[in-house]
């Protein structure tokens, strides 16, 4: 996968183990490591010095970066045309001074379920976190950055990778927003059978009545019911609850009644936005222009996902293993 025009990265299995490998020299880019991902430690100088066999692996894989253009034909003199070498072997400095620098990473496939797509969805939108403000279409602020980074970090991203990318990368908030709904959208039916499968006191009912209300039912709970049931269970008075209504408050321009129930407040705009971008009305518009708005909201957003995935960790990963 290339990553603008200096870097690319490698999703690799070398002997038994799965490696994530990024290169560019190091002036390229500077980031924290990313959760379930383990640095292969080196000397400073050379970050991959005790790894030729992987080394040797690396640059043997299709196009592979060289340090510099023009140089293949240089290479192929080194290995095939000297002369003095026993068995052919080469040092690995000697090979090596051919080929832009590389930084290699162990991956936790404990962590990393579906290794391709998470792995390179986390550490793509890790690294452009970190280093790549350019890359963005959208002016996120710092504290939305770090919202987006906890998500990937403690969300399964083997399961919702590539729409956390897609909200990342987007060129419009309002599609940004869009894509972090659907996050949501995803948990609708699950407090439900829940409620079903543990009042009949069996908890291995939940995947069943999922595949059965999915496949042969056709049922899907009504969308902003469930938002505001999925908030009013997490708190009315939770403080990622109350970020989300004094976001709306400075939207609307308003002061919402100190009674009103805060879940009803979040889900209704919430829907209110989401159905303004998905539904072309007039009817349905929701005054939200500002930068600095959109950006508090999708904040707010990524607050919700987290806390919600890991309220429901446990059926979710129930579910994902129906597909696996």
């Amino acid at each position: 996968m290339k990553i603008g025009r200096k870097i690319s990265c490698y999703v690799v299995e070398f002997q038994g183990r799965f490696f994530f490998v990024l290169s560019g020299d190091k002036e390229d880019y500077k980031y924290e490591f990313q959760y379930g991902l383990f640095v292969i430690e080196s000397d400073e100088e050379n970050i991959t010095h005790d790894n030729s066999g992987l080394n040797t692996f690396l640059w043997a894989q299709d196009n592979f970066p060289f340090a510099q253009e023009n140089i293949g034909l240089e290479l192929i003199e080194t290995v095939f045309c000297r002369e003095g070498k026993k068995n052919g072997e080469f040092e690995n400095f000697e090979i090596e001074k051919y080929f832009k620098g590389h930084y290699i990473w162990e991956i936790d496939i404990q962590i990393h379920s579906n290794i391709n797509e998470s792995i390179l969805y986390s550490w793509f939108s890790s690294i452009s976190m970190q280093s790549y403000d350019s890359k963005y279409f959208l002016n996120y602020s710092s504290k939305t950055k770090q919202g987006y980074r906890d998500v990937i970090e403690n969300c399964p991203m083997d399961l919702i990778g590539t729409i956390i990318y897609r909200s990342m990368f987007s060129r419009s908030w309002n599609y940004s927003f869009l894509e972090l709904y659907r996050c949501i959208e995803f948990l609708y039916p699950i407090p439900y059978l829940k409620r079903f499968s543990d009042r009949l006191g069996d908890s291995t009912l939940f995947t069943k009545m999922y595949i059965e209300a999915e496949n042969q039912l056709d049922w899907k709970p009504k969308e902003m019911n469930t938002l505001e049931k999925l908030i009013r269970e997490y708190g009315e008075s939770n403080t990622e609850i109350l970020e989300f209504k004094k976001c709306f408050e400075k939207v609307e321009k308003v002061e919402f009644a100190k009674d009103s129930k805060n879940s009803n407040i979040v889900a209704s705009r919430i829907y209110k936005l989401r159905n303004s971008i998905a539904h072309f009305r007039l009817n349905l518009s929701y005054p939200i222009s500002e930068d600095n708005d959109f950006d508090h909201l999708i904040r707010c957003m990524l607050d919700l996902i987290r806390v919600l995935y890991d309220k429901y960790r446990i059926e979710v990963s129930q579910i994902k293993n129906l597909t696996t």
